[in-house]
């Protein structure tokens, strides 16, 4: 959904690693499809600077190959350097999405 925000508490080991969001369309009748993935290596975050971008999404295992690469807006910063340091990101908007089964 855009305009949702999120916040997760990260401890030291998962400050260093990666978070991956999975964007999925909604399908009234099955399951929802994965359009897509983006990754964002925490450990390049600066504490208390908000970043504001384009993010690119990649093919994952279970995307459909036909969709194609749309894009997704997010706001995010990492609010706090100690643990637990809280990153919050929001959903801004998106463009270039096709439902993976149309």
């Amino acid at each position: 959904e855009y305009g949702e925000t999120f916040d997760f508490n990260l401890d030291p080991k998962q400050r260093r690693g990666v978070l991956t969001l999975e964007v999925f369309d909604h399908d009234n009748v099955g399951s929802d499809d994965s359009l897509g993935k983006l990754e964002i290596p925490l450990h390049t975050l600066v504490p208390s600077v908000k970043y504001n971008q384009w993010h690119l999404l990649e093919h994952s295992q279970d995307a459909n190959p036909k969709a194609n690469k749309g894009q997704i807006f997010l706001e995010y910063e990492l609010k706090s350097k100690l643990p637990p340091a809280l990153l919050q990101i929001e959903i801004v908007r998106a463009k270039d999405l096709i439902a993976a089964d149309s």
